[in-house]
């Protein structure tokens, strides 16, 4: 191995006892056909034995553990409210499982070990839930440590300390974790710009918000990239707002990313197209003055958030957003104030894109499994969901009345 200081679990290979009912079938197979390694850290590599020895050797593990297919495809949706729990008890004000763990792009604060984003790709369910309150029982000598000793919770802030509820909320993260949402204390500022009794603006060059982004920090820890020049909103997170370090010294030079989590990206290109057929249109690429679009500035209101203040052709549009307190993480309210000079129809605002776009029981739009968003709009035209192999894209109805519209879009994530 490494220079890494593993102990015992350093030196000898994982026991294999009991692996198929550890492992999802899928990753099994991988392992061994292709070696598949999830310990970068160590220098010993496993073989890959290719893939007709890789699917015997699986199938036999899986039989002789008698594993029960299940696990291998959950079909039952993530829940948000879970998985943000969830993400509380793995950073450092919960279990603080990133002492050890790496996430992602993201090294650990101390030893490492296994990639947490990739635990739902590997184990079942049943076994994960069977480790965490009880690692000694099903790896002798692990350095893994018990947050759950004889089945009760060390943590009694989150669901009154009810193991089964934190582990499934554990689970419900991990399933959507990736380097836009790592744990609080894993990702800090070397100079972070602080939000208080009101908000913050940083207007500089923001990674995927372009050369005129504004960024805006809000006091419940929402924050919000908008695109001065394609006049969109560009992205959104939470917690921390952004690391000011790079921009602060010399010329500032380069894209800063956003310094939170639950990073959110909205569409880029053009906000609003017109279309008499939503459902087959093909969204245009022009962005800015060339597509007839004016940036007018901001107007702040006493808490210093800003209305962007934009002109597509002959309309103006306000632009607000407010944040809204949550339990755990903040959700934005945002108003869209139209008013037109001439009369526009069949004008459509692209609100969302992703893999995935499917329609709730109340009514709300699920993006990917992560975003929720809610609407509310004058008019009688219905949003527009349209799918093709590359994905899907969420299109809201903007029905001019007498040259005056209004949306508000509600987005919790």
């Amino acid at each position: 191995m490494g220079e890494v200081d593993m102990g015992d679990e350093g030196s000898v290979p994982p026991a294999l006892t009991g692996v198929g009912r550890k492992l999802l079938p899928e990753w099994v197979t991988t392992v061994i056909t292709d070696g598949a390694s999830v310990r970068p850290y160590m220098a010993t590599r496993m073989p890959a034995f290719g893939e007709t020895i890789g699917h015997a050797m699986a199938a036999s593990m899986l039989s002789v553990d008698q594993a029960a297919p299940s696990d291998a495809a959950e079909t039952q949706p993530v829940s948000l409210d879970e998985a943000k729990f969830g993400r509380k008890l793995v950073g450092t004000g919960g279990m603080g499982c990133i002492t050890c763990h790496t996430f992602g792009k993201y090294p650990s604060l101390g030893i490492p070990a296994l990639d947490l984003t990739l635990m739902s790709q590997r184990l079942q369910k049943e076994w994960f839930t069977s480790y965490l309150k009880d690692p000694q029982g099903l790896r002798p000598g692990t350095r893994m440590p018990s947050f759950w000793p004889e089945g009760q919770s060390v943590n009694q802030d989150i669901f009154e300390g009810d193991t089964n509820r934190q582990i499934d909320a554990i689970w419900a993260y991990l399933k959507l974790a990736d380097d836009t949402n790592p744990p609080d204390g894993l990702v800090q500022g070397q100079k972070e710009i602080l939000v208080q009794g009101e908000a913050v603006m940083y207007r500089n060059f923001i990674e995927g918000a372009g050369s005129r982004a504004i960024g805006v920090g809000y006091p419940e820890k929402a924050n919000l990239a908008f695109d001065a020049h394609a006049m969109r909103a560009a992205m959104i997170w939470q917690g921390p707002f952004m690391d000011g370090a790079r921009h602060s010294n010399g010329r500032g030079q380069g894209f800063e990313p956003p310094l939170g989590h639950n990073l959110f990206l909205l569409p880029s290109g053009p906000p609003f197209a017109f279309s008499v057929a939503p459902a087959e249109m093909l969204w245009p690429e022009l962005t800015g003055k060339e597509a007839g679009y004016t940036f007018k500035g901001y107007w702040l209101d006493s808490q210093r958030r800003p209305k962007f203040m934009y002109r597509f052709l002959a309309m103006d549009v306000e632009d607000y957003w407010v944040d809204v307190p949550g339990e755990l993480d903040a959700s934005f309210r945002r108003y869209l104030t139209f008013d037109s000079k001439a009369h526009y129809t069949h004008l459509w605002m692209r609100a969302a894109i992703g893999s995935n776009i499917s329609t709730m029981d109340d009514g709300a739009y699920l993006i990917d499994e992560k975003v929720i968003m809610r609407f509310e709009w004058e008019g009688d035209r219905k949003a527009v969901i349209q799918s093709s192999d590359q994905g899907s894209m969420l299109l809201i109805p903007v029905e001019l009345n007498h040259g005056k519209a209004r949306v508000i879009q509600e987005i919790l994530w």
